[in-house]
């Protein structure tokens, strides 16, 4: 049997929510088991396969995905993967039965508008305050309702198979001076299809995508280097320091400077 404490990293109870930070080697299998209660997966970090009765999924790098209660599954690490859990609990178990009584099992959730909101509930588990309770319970809530909205008004029409390689453009480019028109060339379809078709693969915008890849190198390079803001902001594709720190804010709630002081191990 798994002993998931050697797995966590963080972890707060609230109410309504369990909340965990996981990291799972590669190699790593969870063989076929059920959450009792329905639960939230957002990936920071690596890559793992799901499966289930319906079929298999990949979820990597900034993959949502939402689970009903009772759904039998494994997981496979593809890769090391630092993972956020959130599992709801019986007080709000009704509210996620209606929220979500139609989801496909295992549906994967847009990751546009909620990736932000998974860096900021990270950053309440890293850094407790007397508040950090109530921060922790009001985004898990904030993050449900996102999800159960994206999810009620995914579009109908498929999404275009050459989106996935679009997106493994940006991953790749990122930090360039990365044009939609520029990224259309190089697909061969006109920038207003790929506007439209990459929203409805991964329900945010080219901008969006484009700067979270950004906001997440720019996270790994305030904790693991000395380098200054501005060093920092021209080497992850932003046009300067005041344009970075207006879009990290924007996405994790706190600026660059005071991510790197809430993340740098004080030396005692």
């Amino acid at each position: 049997m798994i002993d998931l404490a050697e797995h966590l990293i963080a972890h707060a109870r609230v109410p309504g929510f369990e909340i965990s930070e996981e990291v799972w080697e590669q190699g790593w299998v969870l063989h076929a088991h059920v959450h009792e209660r329905p639960h939230f997966v957002v990936i920071f970090e690596g890559e793992c396969r799901e499966h289930e009765v319906s079929g298999s999924r990949v979820m990597d790098r900034s993959s949502v995905m939402y689970f009903p209660a009772g759904l039998c599954h494994a997981v496979e690490f593809k890769r090391k993967t630092t993972l956020l859990s959130i599992e709801i609990d019986e007080e709000r178990g009704p509210m996620a039965g209606a929220l979500f009584g139609d989801a496909t099992p295992a549906t994967v959730v847009a990751s546009g508008e909620i990736f932000p909101l998974a860096l900021r509930i990270r950053d309440e588990l890293h850094n407790r305050r007397s508040s950090t309770d109530v921060a922790l319970e009001g985004l898990a809530l904030e993050l449900m309702a996102t999800a159960s909205r994206l999810l009620g008004s995914r579009p109908g029409p498929r999404a275009p198979e050459w989106a996935g390689e679009a997106r493994k453009i940006i991953d790749e480019r990122y930090m360039d001076k990365l044009r939609l028109t520029d990224l259309a060339r190089a697909l061969g379809v006109s920038a207003i299809s790929l506007a439209d078709g990459f929203r409805r693969a991964f329900d945010c915008s080219v901008g969006d995508y484009l700067r979270r890849k950004r906001v997440e190198r720019a996270i790994e390079m305030l904790v693991g280097s000395s380098l200054s803001l501005g060093e920092i902001a021209i080497g992850t594709g932003f046009c300067d320091q005041s344009h970075f720190v207006r879009v990290f804010k924007a996405q994790t709630g706190m600026t660059p400077s005071r991510y790197r002081r809430n993340h740098t191990p004080s030396v005692s």
